[in-house]
């Protein structure tokens, strides 16, 4: 794989999304690549003008490898990136993608089929997460699906509208801790009673040991998709004895970053879906590791979203190219509303599938998003001094 050499490294941020961070690579061709993580901006920013640009900038070829090699050492040379997600994977995660959107785009190919392999599909099934739209994730956007609300007021009416706009897997979030767990429960219970309806609960990771092995066993009844994150295990084997308590699978995954990391939990026993977030996990790289450690295990994967369009976008051209990608989450209220003002040339979701499109990851920001954004730039060129 040939690559120009980087000599820009820029940054975006913008004042209504506070967590979302996007990276921008220039090659001495010309050619540029787009990249985004989320969470911790400012501090992924700083990480990337300070530490990481001089690198990228020093190297003869700016390659996703290369790239992703210098990501992946600290100042002392060692090993970075294995385990939980940090700002520093965060950073390699943004870089990373734009690092193969560029490749893929001076090609001019999809990202999906500059990536290769045998197994390439048009479409990959999706699933609907049910938030609002003002949700603090992603700053409010214009969508008019109010489904975390509804998954509380209305749930088998939200199920009933998501079967008819196409999607037969719904993903809720609503039980928490400090909350009627059981009345939280039963507003499931109702959701999943729609025939022709699956229905995932994601405890993400806020209960106890006690409480979340608890909350997955009076779950366990409701025939649903996947149970996901019922605590932070101390240990890749938590999970595990669990899980064999449960005829539910275990969801888990998105925070890890590495191949190391997600090859330790797939291998566990303890989940029967890996799940991976692209603009944590070492971005495209940390994703095609994500997606080879879970089939080593005999495993699904899906493809983590609630962050960004550009990553939401690549994770979809890594799905269409995995064998053994299940399906990948989406945010419609997001997709349909917030996502539109930062970036355009994203899938659409048609009767709960999506297609990867577009030469790289197919995106690009919008004129009005840009123009508001915060910029920093690292460069090869030397700034003049001031007269």
């Amino acid at each position: 794989m040939t690559g120009g050499r980087i000599v820009e490294v820029q940054t975006l941020r913008h004042p209504s999304h506070r967590h979302l961070l996007h990276v921008v690579l220039r090659a001495a061709d010309g050619a540029t690549g787009l990249g985004e993580t989320f969470w911790a901006s400012s501090a992924v920013e700083s990480y990337v003008h300070d530490l990481l640009a001089p690198r990228i900038l020093a190297l003869s070829t700016g390659t996703p490898a290369r790239i992703r090699e210098e990501c992946s050492k600290n100042i002392y040379g060692s090993r970075r990136g294995d385990g939980s997600a940090s700002v520093e994977t965060a950073a390699a995660s943004a870089l990373d993608i734009a690092a193969w959107d560029l490749a893929a785009r001076r090609e001019g190919l999809p990202l999906a089929g500059f990536l290769g392999g045998e197994h390439i599909r048009k479409e990959v099934d999706t699933y609907n997460t049910c938030c609002d739209p003002d949700h603090d994730w992603v700053a409010a956007g214009d969508g008019p699906h109010w489904d975390f609300t509804a998954s509380i007021d209305d749930p088998r009416g939200l199920s009933e509208g998501l079967l008819a706009d196409g999607y037969t897997l719904m993903k809720v979030f609503h039980l928490e801790p400090g909350k009627n767990v059981e009345e939280g429960i039963e507003l499931v219970r109702e959701a999943a009673s729609v025939p022709g309806m699956s229905v995932a609960v994601d405890l993400y990771d806020q209960f106890d040991r006690e409480e979340g092995t608890r909350v997955a066993r009076a779950l366990d009844g409701l025939g649903l998709a996947w149970i996901e994150d019922p605590f932070t295990p101390t240990t890749d084997r938590d999970l595990a004895e669990l899980a064999r308590t449960l005829a539910t699978p275990l969801c888990s995954g998105e925070s890890l970053a590495g191949g190391a990391a997600f090859r330790r939990l797939a291998s566990a026993g303890g989940i029967g879906l890996l799940h991976c977030d692209i603009s944590w996990s070492g971005g495209v790289s940390g994703a095609l590791e994500a997606a080879a450690a879970a089939a080593d295990s005999g495993l699904p994967i899906t493809f983590h979203d609630c962050t960004g369009p550009i990553a939401w976008a690549a994770g979809i051209h890594v799905a269409s190219r995995t064998p053994n990608v299940a399906h990948v989450e989406s945010v419609r209220t997001l997709v349909r509303g917030a996502y539109g003002a930062i970036a355009h040339g994203f899938p659409s979701i048609v009767r709960g599938r999506v297609a990867a499109q577009g030469s790289g990851h197919g995106c690009a920001l919008t004129v009005a998003h840009r123009a508001a954004c915060h910029v920093r730039s690292t460069s090869t060129v030397k700034q003049q001094p001031p007269v």
